[in-house]
């Protein structure tokens, strides 16, 4: 009786990469297959997968992303302030915003195209916005007073 033989299974995932280690071609098990291309600073340009999405990337000369483009109508810009903190930030859909940093890169000032503006205030690291609200590490807090409470 002869024996069937089965035929070696393809390990996953199968990745190509360039003399400089970056992934250049991907393939997974569930079929998602992914193209990659790079500049001279290893930083992406294009990427592309057989799903149908495409994107293309620019960047300075300190490595941050300028310009990012996808084929699905969508883009954005970004400018850096000379530690690599985003200063301004704009996309297709009509967000655009604008940070300022302290010294220590640690954000002090934030103002968007919708309105909105908030800066840090020193003391307790709480932030304040335009419409008077407070916020600590990021969550919005009751207004403070200085009234004392009635007994």
């Amino acid at each position: 009786m002869k024996k069937n033989r089965l035929k070696p299974v393809e390990s996953y995932p199968i990745i190509e990469r360039d003399n400089q280690g970056n992934i250049t071609h991907y393939i997974n098990s569930e079929g998602l297959e992914e193209w990659y291309k790079y500049d001279n600073k290893g930083n992406r340009t294009y990427y592309k997968n057989n799903e149908g999405l495409e994107e293309w990337c620019e960047y300075d000369d300190n490595g941050n992303r300028i310009y990012y483009k996808n084929n699905k109508w969508y883009e954005r810009w970004c400018e850096y302030d000379e530690k690599g903190n985003i200063t301004h930030y704009k996309n297709s859909k009509g967000l655009e915003w604008w940070k300022k940093y302290d010294n220590k890169s640690n954000e002090i000032h934030y103002k968007d195209n919708e309105g909105y503006e908030w800066w840090k205030n020193n003391k307790r690291n709480k932030l304040k916005n335009d419409k008077g609200l407070w916020y600590y590490n990021g969550k919005p807090l009751q207004q403070e007073t200085t009234a004392k409470k009635k007994r």
